[in-house]
């Protein structure tokens, strides 16, 4: 579900400039659509074995969820939860992230994403990376 191809607005390390002064990750949140997965690396214990094993440079992932009351991620971070963009962003390494949109997803598509997304809220983190939906891990 999370292989998605196309780099839509930024990644902090080139365009966006970082915390605001105020401790806020500079974002425009206006570019965000729900169902954008945002990408990130994090100082977790496992991270260093993610990207051993990824070959990438990111070892955190989170499906976008844009609401009325701001804008959410919903990750697979201890339990599966919904998390204020902003704390997310502050918790990546360096606070670098990188946006990404699969190409075809419309308005109704992402919507679709983001209620799949909620009906995992409260399911454990995966820790030994099995199949199954019981427990999940942040890419699952």
């Amino acid at each position: 579900m999370l292989f998605f191809a196309l780099l839509i607005a930024f990644s902090s390390g080139v365009d966006v400039k970082g915390p605001d002064g105020k401790g806020a990750v500079a974002i425009d949140t206006a570019l965000l659509r729900d169902g954008d997965v945002i990408l990130q690396t994090t100082s977790s214990t496992q991270a260093p074995a993610i990207l051993v094993a990824s070959g990438s440079v990111y070892s955190h992932s989170a499906v976008v969820s844009v609401e009325r009351q701001g804008v959410f991620v919903i990750e697979a971070a201890g339990r599966v939860s919904k998390t204020p963009l902003q704390t997310f962003l502050k918790r990546g390494v360096g606070q670098r992230f990188t946006v990404l949109r699969q190409p075809g997803v419309d308005e109704r598509t992402g919507a679709a994403i983001v209620k799949a997304a909620k009906q995992q809220i409260g399911k454990p983190y995966d820790l030994s990376f099995s199949p199954g939906t019981q427990a999940l891990y942040c890419s699952e």
